[in-house]
């Protein structure tokens, strides 16, 4: 009768293993029944703020979609998808519409009104802010002084369509 008390072990077994899960789910729904959290709005704030926050990311789960948008900076959210003032659970999933700045960048002149040159850190500043990576590429130009733009990959006044183009090379005097 060895064989018969194998089988009463395992049959104990597998009980104490249904007992545990109950127990788990259990937890779960009650985690579940937690009270509700607000939702803010989070409409003209920066993405990165609102997910960086301790407060916001431990109730909400966000997820973030890029658009083109002229009036609003890089990085700002344009819209959600959960409205304000609204009661979810907490961990509820929320869409936020993030603006990639306009579609549509003008290169600006590398000189000024004086015909003055304009510093490459101005330069690659002013098209960062507008959404645009930039490569700075040293050359040897006698004509220019060193550190002074000479050219970009794109015709300078030209308007860069950023759905198309993510990146702007200037070249600057070494």
């Amino acid at each position: 009768g060895s064989s018969e008390t194998s089988i009463e072990e395992s049959v104990s077994g597998s009980e104490a293993v249904s007992e545990s899960t109950e127990e788990s789910s259990r937890t779960s729904s009650e985690s579940s029944r937690v009270a509700g959290v607000t939702v803010d709005n989070f409409v003209g704030k920066f993405y990165d703020d609102i997910v960086g926050s301790s407060v916001y990311s431990s109730v909400f789960t966000f997820v973030k979609k890029e658009e083109f948008d002229d009036t609003t900076d890089v990085g700002v959210v344009i819209e959600q998808d959960v409205e304000e003032g609204e009661t979810v659970p907490q961990g509820t999933q929320i869409t936020l519409i993030v603006s990639k700045g306009a579609r549509f960048v003008t290169l600006p002149p590398i000189e000024d009104n004086n015909g003055n040159p304009i510093s490459v850190s101005a330069y690659r500043a002013y098209l960062e802010e507008a959404g645009l990576s930039v490569v700075v590429k040293q050359v040897s130009n006698p004509d220019y002084e060193s550190g002074t733009i000479i050219e970009l990959d794109h015709e300078i006044g030209s308007v860069i369509d950023r759905s198309a183009v993510s990146s702007i090379t200037i070249f600057v005097a070494q």
